[in-house]
């Protein structure tokens, strides 16, 4: 009698930072197995500085990166920001979560393939190459699961199609007025640790336009202390703005 082999899965890990996938791989993936976070993200934008890429995905849980020590004020911006698309935190541990990322991503990549008056971005490319193959492989690990964590994925799939919506909806951004400042928290982490008070921060978002005259400095303090932000100077309010 011949030996029953068990047909392989593909298992994806985040541990110490590095994605990995036990089994066989795709070998297009190949390339990204045991990388870092901001490895991976530096190829998917290699015109943007990973590093800020981690910071703005530095709060969803499953995605740290221990080479970069973000702030834990940026980590909490980074949870306030995809909450608004997401509704919650997100936890990329979690398989549901995995879902929500992998259908917005999916509804990304779909754009990018009908994509004809333009050229593509260094990620749309990065995207068009590697999207399909990374969206079959995490399917194939919530489909290796137990029934009710593969229908968990597929509901994680419903909450990421209406997250992607909301981020392409104008009326709903223009709605969320903190979300702006939440991305520049993350994505200026740098900069934002070295302000030396909460004034000094609202200065440069208003300098450099993330916000309008429509958001008070109340509004920019409630995220700023909210976050937990440290003032390490003088508190003060910014001339020439509205309370």
């Amino acid at each position: 009698m011949k030996k029953k082999t068990r047909a392989k899965t593909h298992k994806l890990k985040v541990s110490h930072g590095q994605i990995n996938a036990g089994d066989e791989l795709p070998v297009e993936l190949k390339q990204f197995e045991g990388k870092s976070p901001a490895q991976i993200l530096g190829a998917m934008h290699p015109d943007k500085d990973p590093e800020s890429l981690v910071a703005l995905l530095s709060g969803c849980d499953g995605l740290e990166d221990p080479e970069i020590p973000i702030p834990s004020f940026v980590k909490e911006a980074s949870r306030q920001f995809w909450k608004y698309f997401f509704g919650r935190p997100q936890d990329l541990n979690k398989v549901e979560d995995r879902g929500a990322f992998a259908m917005m991503f999916e509804q990304l990549c779909k754009k990018i393939d009908n994509e004809t008056t333009r050229p593509l971005s260094p990620f749309e490319i990065f995207s068009k190459k590697f999207g399909n193959s990374a969206l079959n492989l995490l399917e194939k690990d919530a489909r290796a699961k137990s029934a009710a964590e593969t229908a968990k994925f597929f509901k994680g799939r419903v909450r990421g199609e209406r997250a992607s919506e909301r981020m392409t909806d104008p009326n709903y951004l223009n709605m969320v007025k903190r979300a702006p400042i939440y991305y520049a928290i993350c994505y200026n982490w740098k900069k934002f640790n070295a302000f030396t008070s909460q004034a000094e921060a609202e200065r440069w978002l208003r300098a450099e336009k993330v916000i309008g005259d429509r958001v008070s400095s109340r509004e920019v303090s409630a995220v700023l202390k909210g976050v937990g932000m440290p003032s390490r100077g003088r508190p003060g309010r910014p001339k020439n703005s509205k309370t």
